[in-house]
């Protein structure tokens, strides 16, 4: 049996009919003095399509939260505000005013102003109060005046010349037309009192306007941390990494951050502790220092070794993971001497697992300085990283040269937004050659050296982890040095003859000096007579 929905014309005369019905109850309908007819018996088709009609009519869309996975709120917002809320506190208004002072400072502007005008206006009430019931006790407001009668306060005779007296004596405006007199001992006190309690209250109240004024709590609202979070690999280490950048010129003094990483925590004991705090190691590099110079955007760095709560997760089991990581950044205000937070947080769903962050800083030789643009705060780009997780990544002791991936294209997009190119990166200071410099010597026994002992054989050297290793100087000296001033001497005498094709040195190098201690002798100096002039061959070796 197929239901079809009836027209409008047919549901408004029904719709009628049930009015009517409503408004006249049980009794017939009249009609030109004879009963209407039996009402006509509906079928069941009927009744199906009017029950269908009306529950399409009064239906509304409904949100069907049932069937999707409901997403769990973060307990600390991407603009640091925290989303935790006290119930049940016993006494809490009690406590809120025996700390006023931070109470009003807590509050919001628009109350915190009517609280400010509200004090004024009590004050003036009071006290205009006061002295018009002085009055009427004395007498001064009685028609007509005795003879010879002073009043307390002089052409007080109203309520609102009491008010205008006690805000003139109040902001010390200055009396004219009512002044006090000397005729009653209780107004003049009741002046000196007005003048205390009005010193009081004007210091207490600009004390909490001037407190919430220069409070930086609105500092935070320019430092800025990136979106997203990213994993990826760092001198041989998984690192969890994340960029926090300063928009202002005037910087915060003694800048660190801390990292704090929020999940449930089961006990030995089946015991569940909710929101447990795990501390993180985190700094600008690959070193345990939380301390910041933040002129320039940083990029977090925390290491994910064995004591790290990241080390046991995955590619995979990050995405289904109930955590937060939240980081604080805290700093002295340098314009105002205080200290200031700003708080952010990352949950699984912002940590992207194979990710380095894009460079920002450009140089600009034309003006020599160095361009950030903001632009690329939040950018980021995939690189080769393993899926693994961290404690699998270790023990399995891969080739780190399968994940080399330079970013010679990052160096490419600020040249072409600079017209000048970007100086190159210097080595990493936590990078060493595996072979010391005083392993190189040019000895049969040494692979370093061929045969002819002569030239420097490039693919004996090998760097730690597949990183690139600073430039190596190897000098040959000679066997006639016997004072730690002749290399002095034979340099600078080479720096005049040197011809267009000898290697310039701009500075001396720290391997000079090492070999000048190691050549000198054990007892004092001696003088050489007339040293014979050496030329000391030098060869600088980088890996390519």
């Amino acid at each position: 049996m197929t239901l079809s929905v009836p027209d409008c014309a047919e549901m408004n005369r029904i719709r009628m009919s049930n009015h009517r019905k409503m408004s006249l109850g049980s009794a017939p309908l009249i009609a030109n003095g004879r009963p209407s007819p039996p009402p006509r018996r509906t079928s069941l088709a009927e009744s199906i399509r009017t029950l269908a009609f009306t529950a399409r009519r009064n239906s509304s869309p409904l949100y069907r939260k049932s069937t999707k996975k409901l997403k769990k709120s973060r307990l600390v917002g991407k603009n640091g505000i925290c989303n935790v809320y006290n119930t049940n506190v016993p006494k809490k208004d009690r406590q809120y005013l025996r700390d006023i002072f931070t109470t009003m400072i807590d509050v919001k502007w628009r109350w915190m102003l009517m609280l400010f005008a509200s004090a004024f206006v009590l004050s003036w009430s009071i006290f205009g109060t006061t002295y018009y019931l002085i009055a009427l006790v004395h007498g001064d407001l009685s028609l007509p005046t005795p003879v010879n009668h002073t009043a307390c306060v002089m052409n007080l005779d109203s309520v609102y010349s009491s008010f205008l007296f006690a805000v003139e004596t109040h902001h010390t405006i200055g009396y004219g037309h009512r002044y006090i007199t000397t005729e009653c001992y209780l107004a003049g006190a009741i002046v000196c009192l007005q003048a205390i309690c009005a010193l009081l209250l004007q210091s207490f109240m600009v004390g909490i306007v001037f407190a919430k004024m220069a409070r930086p709590k609105k500092r935070a609202e320019t430092i800025i941390f990136s979106d997203k979070a990213v994993i990826c690999l760092r001198d041989g280490q998984l690192c969890f990494l994340c960029r926090v950048g300063d928009m202002r010129n005037t910087h915060l003094v003694e800048a660190h951050v801390r990292l704090q990483f929020i999940t449930d925590r089961e006990t030995n004991e089946g015991e569940i502790e909710p929101l447990h705090q795990f501390e993180m190691k985190v700094g600008p590099s690959i070193a345990d220092d939380d301390r910041l110079f933040l002129v320039w955007p940083t990029t977090l760095c925390h290491v994910i070794d064995s004591r790290s709560p990241l080390y046991n997760y995955n590619q995979q089991t990050l995405m289904s993971a109930q955590f937060e990581i939240i980081v604080l950044l805290e700093g002295i205000v340098e314009s105002t001497g205080m200290t200031a937070q700003a708080k952010t947080s990352y949950l699984p769903s912002e940590v992207l697992w194979g990710h380095r962050f894009r460079k920002l800083v450009t140089y600009q030789r034309s003006n020599g300085s160095y361009q950030i643009d903001y632009d690329l705060f939040h950018s980021t780009y995939p690189v080769r990283t393993p899926a693994m997780s961290p404690a699998e990544f270790y023990s399995s002791k891969p080739n780190l040269k399968d994940y080399y991936c330079h970013d010679s294209h990052e160096h490419k997009l600020e040249d072409n937004r600079s017209s000048d190119s970007t100086p190159l990166p210097s080595p990493s200071p936590y990078s060493y050659p595996s072979t010391p410099l005083n392993h190189f010597q040019s000895s049969s026994n040494s692979p370093v050296f061929s045969n002819n002992h002569s030239k420097f054989n490039t693919e004996a050297v090998t760097c730690e982890a597949g990183m690139l290793c600073p430039p190596t100087i190897v000098v040959q000296c000679p066997s006639t040095c016997a004072s730690p001033n002749h290399m002095r001497r034979t340099r600078n005498q080479m720096d005049k003859s040197r011809t267009s094709s000898s290697c310039d040195l701009t500075r001396p190098s720290t391997a000079l000096s090492d070999l000048e201690e190691e050549c000198s002798d054990s007892g004092s100096p001696t003088k050489c007579q007339s040293p014979p002039v050496v030329p000391i061959h030098i060869e600088i070796v980088s890996e390519t």
